[in-house]
């Protein structure tokens, strides 16, 4: 088999929610706007790197961002009030243990 097609075979493999949240990442880590998958050449990248993929929309982007941070904070709020000097400093900033 030639490369080409065994790269077109592991690619097929990766699921749609994979991809979403792997450009989700890419855009939040490069502090990209969420509008930048609206790109002729974002979406021209990814006809490429993934046929048939069905590129998202900013809005839907930003939701995932904004779904992705209270995720984080959340995991980040819980480590930080298992220690002592931790729930001080989320009181210290205001954020409420849940």
């Amino acid at each position: 088999m030639s490369q080409s097609i065994l790269d077109a075979t592991k690619v097929s493999r990766v699921s749609e929610k994979e991809i979403d949240k792997a450009i989700t990442k890419y855009i939040v880590q490069g502090t990209l706007p969420h509008s930048h998958v609206e790109s002729i050449h974002f979406r021209e990248l990814m006809s490429q790197v993934a046929p048939g993929y069905q590129c998202k929309l900013k809005r839907t982007i930003k939701r995932s961002i904004l779904q992705m941070y209270v995720a984080l904070r959340k995991l980040v709020i819980d480590i930080l009030s298992k220690t002592i000097q931790g729930s001080l400093l989320l009181l210290m900033v205001g954020l409420t243990i849940a």
